[in-house]
C-alpha cells in the first residue's frame, strides 16, 4: 500500500501482480528504497533507556 501511494507521485509501477509483488521501473529502485526508509523511520519510535551511573547508587 505504501508503494502504491508513492506511485501516485512518480508513476514507476509497471504492473501490480498481487498483494505482495510489483514490477517497477529499475531506474526507481534506489529512490524507492530511500523513500520507504524515510516513511518507515517516521512511523517508528525508539525507546530510550537512561543509563544509571553505578557510582550514584
Amino acid at each position: 500500500m505504501i508503494v502504491l501511494n508513492l506511485n501516485k507521485r512518480g508513476n514507476f509501477v509497471i504492473e501490480d501482480l498481487d498483494d505482495t509483488h510489483l514490477f517497477i521501473e529499475a531506474s526507481w529502485v534506489d529512490q524507492l528504497k530511500y523513500e520507504l526508509d524515510k516513511i518507515l523511520d517516521e512511523n517508528s519510535y525508539t525507546i530510550s533507556v537512561e543509563e544509571k551511573d553505578p557510582k550514584k547508587n
